[in-house]
Parts: C-alpha cells; structure tokens; sequence
C-alpha cells in the first residue's frame, strides 16, 4: 500500500537569516516565487521581505525576530518551496502546519488566495503589534508533566503545546520566563528561547483578536482541495471558519496529536517543507519503533537545500511517487 505524502509547515520559531539562500540562488523556480511573493507583501505593506532575511551583513546565527519580515517571510519560503515539489511532480495527499505554518496550509490547499493569505498574515502582525504587550516562547526539553507538577511554571507561563514526550513549550510576560529560565538552570534542564518578540498561543496577544476577527469576517474561505490535517484540533478538517486562522496562533498547539492520528490511519512520507527542519525532528519523535513512515527535511541550517531536495525527489521516485 503506498504511503501518503504530507507536506509539513512549521511557524515562528523556525526561521533565521538566509533561511534557503541556496535554493533562493540555484533554483530558478523558487526564485521565482519567492520574488512574485515578495512583490505582493510590498504591495500591501512598502516593505520587502527578502531584503530583510537575505541582508549580506547579517549571519545564519543572527537573532530574526521582527513579526513584520518573519510573518511574511515564513510562508513565502514555505509556499515557493511546495511549488518546487509539486513543479518536480510530487503532490501533497495531506498539508499539515504547526501555528503559523497553518497559513501556508490554508493557501496551498485553495481555502484562501495567495494574496489574502498574505493579507491575513499582515493584519495579523498589525493587530499584535499594536495591542499587544511584549513576551516570549520558551522550549522546554522535558516531560509536559514537570509543567503540570511545577507551581513556578504553571503561575508564570502558558502551556503553548507538547511537540513530543520530551518537548513542550510555554509562552509567558519577559521577566516571567526569564525567572522560569533560572529555574531550569539550576536544575540543569535544557531549554531554548525561541526567537520571538510576542507571547503567541497565549492570554498575551488577546487584545488583537476583536480587531482581528473583524477583518478575517471579510475573507471568503473555500473548502480545502487539499485535506488539512489541523494542529489546532489535532483532526482533519472539511471547512475553515473564519475564526480559524485567528485561533491557530491563539490556542494550544496539537502537534502530536494530529501526527498520532496520521499515523493511525497509515504510513506516510513527510516532506518538512518549514524553514529549519523543525519539524523533522518532532516527526522522528512521535514516530513508534514499528513505524514504516519518515521525513526527509529540504531546508537546513547547514546550506545543503539542493542536496535535500535530490534526496526529497529520488525516495519519491523509489517509492513510485513522481507523476
């Protein structure tokens, strides 16, 4: 029986300067939507995404932050990278995206306009910056039990979602997570910072929703040509309400939950079509033993994205994929 391929987006948190240069630079086809995206958020905002992330003075281990350039950016990269493979003949059966990578889902899948999407992306950075306070996204290599178990986590943060057995992650106020930091320090529990400026999935950003919900009425969605595997209900979904695209970056994220039921139906090929191969890694994690399904990443922090995507295309054609 032939496995299903799952294109995977991954959401703030997993972008960083020159994030796939080296598709950006060699593949013509990337490049090409990359500047026909860029194009329209400079339509819609004056401001260019690519001269922001492919800035020569700045370095893969910069700190990229900035909601207005990474929003943006994020799907751009996510969605010119789909059209790469579905240009090779490899077609998605299944999108899932994990926060924001929610959106390139919704545009990949014809539930919204490549235009709108962007337009929703944009509000939405509009609607956070101006109503929201300052925070930060931790994650956290460990059992979401020390989470349940520990006064100084639950009073101080939010439970975001739990990747794997050994990875949740919290959103919480700057000086809440920095004594929750501490904490884990002297406990000799690693964690991560992720690179974000706001405290998404979180009570932290409910002053943009009215606003925001306003402005996502005005959308008309489509029923997805695509199956959408959603992380915001860890289910499939046949129709997007127009609350959707507000709740996925305010509500809890099921990642694990909505790759074990994936992985209950049958055996898939995941592509981690997501800028840093985030998600790769949370796949690997989630799947059992026994399991006769994989995910093969294209971009990495190590600047081999063509040699991923030769590897994306020949599994593809050994599993008698390619169209």
């Amino acid at each position: 029986m032939a496995k299903s391929k799952v294109f995977l987006f991954s959401g703030q948190g997993s972008q960083f300067f020159q994030m796939a240069k080296d598709l950006f630079d060699h593949n013509e086809t990337f490049r090409e939507w990359m500047i026909k995206l860029d194009n329209i958020v400079y339509e819609i905002s004056s401001r260019s995404m690519l001269a922001y992330i492919y800035d020569k003075t700045k370095n893969r281990g910069d700190r990229c932050d900035n909601i207005k350039y990474t929003h943006p950016a994020i799907f751009m990269v996510e969605y010119s990278l789909a059209m790469v493979i579905i240009e090779n003949g490899i077609y998605p059966d299944l999108v899932i995206g994990s926060s924001l990578g929610e959106f390139t889902s919704i545009a990949l899948s014809g539930v919204l306009s490549v235009r709108d999407t962007l337009e929703c992306l944009l509000k939405q950075v509009e609607c956070i910056e101006t109503n929201c306070q300052r925070g930060r996204m931790t994650a956290v290599l460990h059992s979401a039990k020390l989470y349940e178990k520990t006064p100084i986590l639950y009073e101080n943060s939010e439970l975001v979602g739990v990747n794997y057995d050994e990875h949740f992650v919290i959103s919480g106020k700057d000086e809440s997570l920095k004594l929750i930091a501490g904490y884990l320090k002297e406990r000799s529990i690693l964690f991560q910072e992720l690179p974000v400026q706001y405290g998404f999935h979180s009570s932290l950003i409910e002053p943009a929703a009215k606003l925001y919900l306003e402005f996502l009425k005005k959308k008309e969605y489509k029923s997805p040509c695509i199956p959408i595997v959603s992380c915001l209900s860890g289910n499939m979904v046949s129709e997007i309400s127009s609350d959707y695209l507000w709740n996925v970056v305010r509500m809890p994220i099921l990642f694990k939950q909505a790759i074990n039921q994936l992985e209950y139906l049958h055996s898939n090929i995941y592509l981690d079509l997501g800028p840093g191969s985030t998600l790769t890694n949370f796949i690997k994690r989630n799947l059992e033993v026994n399991s006769k399904s994989q995910c093969i990443p294209v971009i990495t922090v190590y600047n081999q994205d063509l040699k991923n995507l030769e590897q994306v295309k020949k599994t593809l054609s050994e599993e008698c994929y390619l169209i």
